[in-house]
């Protein structure tokens, strides 16, 4: 499978990305695919990107009733780095109705057995990767680690390409300070200026101007948008949240 990687390493366009994707699907032993940014239908200026061999009458289906702000596949690669098969989604995420019928209507259009890899870089929007067969052709187990290291390339492949078209980053990253840093988690923890100068051994004046120093470097001006923004372009993470 090593040129499978090497024709990812050198893909200069869309037209090779999908070329790309057909042959590397069919060699999996796969027929289908769809390697995707999630933040299509909250970004009007057309910055994310979406390459797929799904049925036409699936994709505008799709698009027309907005099912991928509600695609439980999407969001069951938001708690995961590792592939999973489709099966397992309702071990990741908890199944709503809405869920079930989107899931529902896939195998009605031949979208059955599904092995999806996720994508994500701080600041971006998450991705994924996913590759299907119908009903009728189940998934081969013992080629999915190797599955899972192509869908990798190929995700890396199209962000190169989202990128050197002149998309912006969702998030660019700030520069904190470790004690900017600092004090940004324990305000993610709740705390107010008062109890952060108490926990630190600092005066409230100090806290509140490094709270702000934080919130300018961001552009904003709350606080919680300050812990947003730091936990999309990995300043913070969830663990340095929860971690208390």
């Amino acid at each position: 499978m090593t040129h499978l990687v090497s024709i990812f390493e050198t893909i200069g366009s869309i037209d090779d990305l999908t070329e790309a994707m057909s042959e590397a699907t069919e060699e999996l032993g796969f027929q289908r695919f769809a390697l995707s940014h999630h933040g299509g239908f909250l970004d009007p200026a057309g910055e994310t990107f979406r390459i797929h061999n799904y049925p036409d009458q699936w994709a505008e289906f799709y698009d027309q009733f907005g099912l991928g702000l509600n695609d439980p596949v999407h969001r069951a690669s938001n708690v995961t780095n590792l592939g999973f098969r489709w099966e397992r989604i309702p071990h990741l995420i908890p199944m709503t109705e809405g869920d079930r019928r989107v899931l529902t209507m896939a195998r009605e259009q031949g979208i059955v057995h599904g092995y999806t890899v996720p994508g994500y870089v701080p600041g971006e929007w998450r991705g994924s990767l996913s590759f299907v067969n119908s009903v009728s052709v189940p998934i081969y187990d013992p080629i999915l680690p190797i599955v899972q290291s192509i869908a990798l390339f190929a995700f890396d492949a199209a962000r190169g390409l989202w990128l050197g078209r002149g998309a912006s980053r969702l998030i660019e990253p700030a520069r904190l300070t470790d004690r900017q840093r600092e004090i940004l988690v324990l305000v993610a923890w709740g705390m107010n200026d008062r109890e952060i100068a108490k926990y630190l051994g600092r005066s409230e004046e100090t806290i509140a101007l490094h709270v702000r120093n934080v919130c300018g470097r961001y552009g904003v001006n709350k606080r919680t948008l300050a812990v947003i923004r730091a936990l999309l372009d990995g300043n913070l993470t969830f663990t340095d949240i929860l971690r208390r």
